[in-house]
């Protein structure tokens, strides 16, 4: 016999709760503060990536700034331009996820605490920590098997997530 259940999360509820996690995280991230979408922000958050035929990297096209101190009063400019340069980088492409799980409506009736309201703050929580240190562990050139203050993360089921993200960064110089 088959039943209905109008309590069920439509598939537009979930990408709106996972929108409000995300969103949860980001504004609670301490990193994402100097994140930007422009090439002048501390931190350039791109939300294009070219991605390569299999789908494990995408390249990004950097250019830094100039680091040469011009000329002065009517010394020639002409000869003493500097060149721009370009450098690829290779980001690869992984997902890191966590969950919760509801042990069923009755007991949602039994407590005056609201699980999804809870489950997306706790995991936005969860989702900016992780955010700060992956970013933090990449700056300082840090494995990510590692916990910041230099020893080894400890999980209980002995299996480090982290260390089994693909991580690769390569800077390839072109002029």
């Amino acid at each position: 016999m088959a039943s209905t259940d109008f309590t069920q999360l439509l598939d537009n509820e979930k990408n709106v709760w996972v929108k409000r996690a995300w969103k949860h995280a980001r504004e609670h991230s301490f990193i994402m503060k100097f994140a930007g979408s422009d090439m002048n922000s501390m931190i350039h958050r791109i939300n294009e990536l070219t991605p390569t035929e299999r789908g494990e990297k995408a390249i990004i096209r950097l250019v830094p700034d100039m680091i040469g101190n011009g000329v002065t009063g009517d010394n020639l400019l002409e000869g003493n331009e500097e060149a721009l340069k370009a450098f690829d980088t290779e980001i690869f492409i992984d997902q890191l996820r966590h969950a919760t799980r509801n042990t069923g409506r009755m007991n949602d009736q039994k407590t005056v605490i609201n699980f999804r309201e809870e489950a997306r703050d706790k995991l936005g929580n969860w989702l900016s920590r992780i955010i700060d240190e992956l970013a933090f562990s990449t700056m300082a050139g840090i494995d990510y098997d590692t916990a910041l203050d230099g020893s080894a993360r400890e999980y209980p089921s002995k299996v480090d997530p982290l260390s089994t993200l693909s991580f690769g960064f390569c800077l390839n110089y072109t002029s």
